[in-house]
């Protein structure tokens, strides 16, 4: 496979592997990379790979564009709605202790209050 002047230098470490081809995504001609890891989590791989990608996203050609799928996307998205289902169930408690109490400061004083007590419930701490 010819190196073009625009692919980034990826300098294999301890326990890193990758292979390359060409394929087709969505009728679109796409060159797939991919690899694997061991001895660290998807996280940090994902966040060094993104780095070497917007690094290089400038020079590609016109009309080409740089995109991760697989496992790094799907953590990403998986993450993402984690957060949305967090802050909607928070939302939810808030607006049933609302309801409750009837006002509005005092489960807003209640709710503020779990995060510090939460280890001591948890048995983290004990």
């Amino acid at each position: 496979m010819a190196r073009s002047s625009f692919w980034p230098t990826w300098q294999p470490s301890t326990g890193v592997s990758a292979r390359a081809w060409s394929a087709t995504y969505n009728a679109t001609p796409v060159i797939d990379i991919y690899g694997s890891v061991d001895g660290t989590d998807l996280g940090t791989v994902g966040d060094a790979v993104h780095a070497q990608l917007d690094a290089v996203r400038h020079e590609l050609p016109r009309g080409s564009d740089l995109k991760v799928r697989g496992q790094t996307e799907t953590m990403r998205t998986s993450f993402s709605g984690l957060a949305f289902g967090m802050i909607g169930a928070v939302l939810l408690i808030y607006l049933l202790i609302v309801v409750n109490f009837q006002s509005w400061l005092d489960p807003l004083i209640i709710i503020s209050a779990l995060p510090r007590r939460w280890p001591a419930w948890s048995g983290c701490y004990s």
